[in-house]
């Protein structure tokens, strides 16, 4: 609250001393204004009907001006003028619509020009042709549909362009030719449906480009050929599900979080690859070596693809696998292909592990932290993870362990610091005493795998009686079929066909009782609307042998 008051206090400030000074004519005083070398003025007001007045002269020592909340159709020419130079100039919704190269003739030493969340539609006539000292152009959230090919001509030193969340459908060729410095290129959230090879034919020096939020229904193989020098590309969300392959020469940092891709091939090489999310069934990198960071949770990876991609990963350090249709971690007999000596984080949860590789040289030496949460995994002993010393957090979640020895474990693993187990059959008592056990060993195990099973449930874990009766019986309940284990064992099933055979005698021996009584009868005539006629001919069987052994008496 008191960081909230602060914040309005501040804001308070600011827009007070963005208050613009006026004299008596209502004509704005620039000088009196801008008295610094920054300012910022908020809340001007000019239309064709009463266009706003300036009085004084230049203001030559003014560089950054920012304009913000302002109702003006089109851009202050007459404020410009007062403020030749201008290094910065920033223009933040201000309802501006039309912007044309006579705007900026005035502030030949621009070099920052941002046009942010305005009304502007179009780019005609090489609007920024005057600005040829210009190294930062922003014009995101505007409501620009087209890019011409003559849009950005003269902007000869153009380093950063931002144009994200705009709408734009086209990208026209030639659109981005005149910029051969361009480094760092935003078309996020955007409605772009095409690329090919002479979009970015004259950016060379491009090292970031985003795309994130596209429709890229069209992407050929060969749209990023003119790129050698990506540091960053991130083609996040651009609903390529339509692809049967994408196909990149490769990038330091390649984003592919829910973009539907299902097959991806990257001829280079790549550092960090974030690809979560996705549809993948086949992943080829041309460089391994290289990748440090492997983003590929909630894919359709199976195991043997997995360990053909991990094969001559020697530089890997974090790995993030989980959500896959990974059973086993290695193919075959080979037992290469997670000889991982740099790899420092593994998640492999929710897969479908059954057992843990028996071969200790899988494990990788220098890992911190393991997931192995939410697999078929039946039985982990302290023994499968001796070999690696250096674990500082496990997590094993619902899986369906019976025991663990955590007091070994912990003997072996002398930098643990967390160890989560929940959601298995381990009894309530055997949580109990782990926790004691770790906590005093300052080792975090969350107080959640302790929580009782309400009353009236079954939990999956065994139920203990008080606490305070250490001795007591424990009584134990086997965990049934979950979400979290989808299969079933054989002693399910021998034990579900029982408790169903059960269930049908118990039906017939009902069916034969109640038609013996005439229920069945009297029920059958209830329910047509007919009373049932008590006399010697429709009495049941039943009731007429007992009328003759009591009269035989």
């Amino acid at each position: 609250m008191h960081r909230l008051c602060l914040l309005l206090l501040l804001l308070g400030l600011q827009c007070l001393l963005a208050a613009p000074v006026y004299d008596d004519n209502k004509r704005l005083n620039v000088s009196a204004s801008c008295p610094d070398s920054s300012c910022r003025l908020w809340g001007l007001h000019s239309d064709y009907q009463q266009p706003l007045l300036y009085s004084g002269g230049q203001v030559l020592p003014l560089q950054a001006l920012q304009l913000g909340n302002c109702q003006m159709r089109t851009l202050p020419l007459e404020l410009f003028r007062l403020t030749p130079n201008l290094h910065s100039l920033q223009v933040l919704n201000c309802s501006t619509y039309h912007v044309s190269r006579e705007h900026f003739e005035a502030l030949p030493q621009l070099r920052q020009l941002m046009l942010q969340r305005n009304k502007i539609a179009r780019l005609s006539g090489q609007p920024f042709g005057s600005l040829q000292q210009l190294q930062v152009l922003q014009l995101d959230q505007n409501i620009i549909q087209l890019v011409p090919a003559q849009a950005f001509e003269g902007l000869t030193q153009l380093q950063v362009l931002g144009l994200q969340g705009n709408g734009i459908t086209e990208l026209m060729a030639g659109a981005l030719a005149a910029l051969a410095n361009l480094v760092h290129l935003d078309l996020s959230y955007n409605e772009i449906t095409h690329m090919d090879a002479k979009t970015f034919e004259r950016n060379a020096k491009l090292q970031t480009l985003l795309l994130k939020g596209n429709s890229l229904a069209e992407f050929e193989p060969n749209s990023l050929a003119a790129l050698p020098g990506l540091r960053l590309l991130d083609l996040s969300e651009c609903e390529l599900h339509e692809l049967p392959e994408l196909r990149l020469l490769g990038a330091q940092t390649l984003r592919l979080e829910g973009s539907g891709v299902q097959r991806l091939i990257i001829d280079g090489g790549v550092i960090n690859l974030l690809a979560g999310n996705n549809a993948l069934t086949q992943l080829s990198i041309g460089d391994k070596s290289a990748v440090i960071e492997l983003d590929l949770h909630a894919n359709q990876l199976s195991g043997n693809v997995t360990s053909a991609l991990l094969l001559g990963m020697w530089n890997l350090q974090r790995l993030d696998l989980a959500k896959n249709n990974i059973d086993a971690l290695t193919s075959g007999n080979s037992s290469s292909a997670l000889l991982l000596p740099s790899l420092s984080q593994l998640n492999l949860a929710h897969n479908q592990l059954r057992s843990l590789p028996p071969d200790a040289a899988l494990w990788p030496p220098q890992l911190t932290q393991l997931d192995i949460s939410f697999n078929h995994l039946l039985t982990v002993t302290a023994g499968s993870l001796a070999t690696l010393p250096r674990l500082q957090r496990l997590h094993m979640e619902g899986t369906r362990l019976q025991e663990f020895d955590h007091e070994l474990f912990h003997r072996q693993h002398p930098h643990l610091q967390e160890l989560s187990i929940c959601d298995t059959e381990l009894s309530f008592k055997q949580m109990r005493r782990m926790m004691i056990y770790l906590s005093d060993r300052g080792v975090h195990l969350p107080v959640h795998c302790l929580q009782r099973p309400e009353p009236g449930t079954i939990d999956a874990r065994s139920v203990s009686t008080e606490l305070a009766a250490p001795d007591a019986a424990v009584l134990q309940t086997r965990a049934g079929v979950t979400g979290i284990h989808p299969y079933w064992t054989t002693r399910d099933i021998l034990a579900f066909l029982t408790l169903l055979a059960v269930f049908i005698i118990l039906l017939m021996q009902l069916y034969r009782i109640l038609d013996e009584e005439g229920c069945l009868l009297r029920m059958h005539l209830w329910l047509m609307g007919r009373q049932p006629v008590l006399d010697n001919g429709t009495r049941n069987r039943r009731l007429n042998e007992q009328d003759s052994e009591s009269s035989s008496d």
